[in-house]
């Protein structure tokens, strides 16, 4: 069981860390792997003794075209992002906290980009549901397991509504799930 305090401390220190690495999130090493293929087989002996300085330097010109121009670096990754919170190097969140989204224009659509933020192993349940019941939801969590983004587990995406049920906010909450299980054995 945690105090109060420490759940809120935890709290306060994701959303510290988040804020952070979403502010600074840089793109992954570029995969130098093409240039340098091209520049061992400019070095390799035959390559040299079947050339001209002239023909040497026409070649280093042309991969130094290529790097300007992005051609022999490619991105780590598949594309530009966005990066899952693992990738950004957090690898477990709070029992409950926030997180920002962009409202869309489809009233019933899912937020934006939690899914990429959380990465696949997350199973997601997204609720649209009053402030209020936003702060018992966090509240109520208090008491539960820290959300490790490398194994299954279940979270909710809590989305505070309006009355005309439109988005209240640039932000979302997210929760643990409950782990309980009844039956009836009646």
């Amino acid at each position: 069981m945690r105090p109060w305090d420490a759940y809120t401390a935890q709290i306060l220190q994701f959303q510290d860390q988040l804020a952070q690495v979403l502010g600074a999130a840089q793109p992954p090493a570029a995969d130098l792997g093409p240039l340098l293929e091209q520049l061992a087989l400019i070095g390799e002996e035959q390559f040299l003794k079947s050339h001209t300085k002239d023909q040497l330097g026409r070649e280093v010109a042309r991969l130094v075209t290529g790097i300007g121009e992005g051609a022999l670096i490619r991105p780590a990754q598949a594309g530009p992002g966005p990066y899952t919170l693992q990738e950004l190097g957090i690898s477990e969140l709070p029992p409950a906290g926030y997180l920002p989204f962009t409202p869309e224009p489809e009233p019933s659509a899912a937020p934006a980009g939690i899914r990429a933020l959380l990465g696949p192993q997350v199973d997601l349940r997204y609720c649209s549901c009053t402030l209020a019941d936003v702060a018992q939801a966090v509240q109520e969590a208090q008491h539960r397991d820290r959300i490790r983004l490398d194994e299954p587990v279940g979270v909710d995406i809590l989305l505070p509504v309006g009355d005309g049920e439109a988005p209240v906010g640039d932000w979302v909450a997210f929760v643990r799930r409950e782990q309980r299980h009844c039956c009836n054995p009646g």
